[in-house]
């Protein structure tokens, strides 16, 4: 037995003997959740008091307009940070879609740094620090790993009865 993402059961249908049935395959190309991404900042200390997150609400495609061409544009795939728990210095943001794949090709300085100029226009806070270390799970380039193979999301779910049935 063996467990896969969808993604690389899309990516991998001919390496499996018995082959993968064929309404499986159509039912791969119908659902997913693209690549998500995660993003921590790490301060000195607590800025943002007792907020529970900050959950960003932008009409992506005007965004992406108006940052075509600059490095911030995978920013518009940022949907908001959360505290995260146990860590009272810690937030955890998230990265999904083309956002996520091209932050990838930016430092975790620079990372945070974009992180910080969101956090300040989101806000209104110009005070909010650079957080003092950044720190990605995608070091290891997952969106784009072989292993960690991601599909467009079918938002009518028409194929989960297919894919989930044994």
């Amino acid at each position: 037995m063996v467990t896969c993402s969808v993604g690389f059961l899309k990516e991998n249908w001919s390496m499996f003997d018995p082959p993968l049935p064929l309404s499986y395959l159509k039912g791969f190309n119908c659902i997913g959740f693209d690549t998500l991404n995660k993003v921590y900042l790490e301060y000195d200390e607590c800025w943002w008091g007792s907020l529970e997150g900050i959950q960003f609400v932008w009409d992506s495609a005007k965004r992406k307009k108006m940052l075509e061409g600059d490095d911030t544009l995978w920013t518009c795939d940022l949907t908001g940070f959360d505290p995260v728990v146990g860590l009272p210095n810690v937030l955890v943001g998230w990265v999904g879609g083309e956002g996520a794949v091209l932050m990838e090709a930016f430092s975790a300085d620079l990372i945070g740094q974009h992180c910080t100029q969101v956090l300040r226009e989101i806000t209104g806070n110009t005070e909010i620090p650079i957080p003092k270390r950044c720190t990605r799970c995608c070091e290891e380039e997952m969106a784009t790993s072989p292993l960690a193979c991601s599909i467009d999301n079918d938002t009518s779910n028409r194929a989960l009865a297919v894919i989930g049935s044994p």
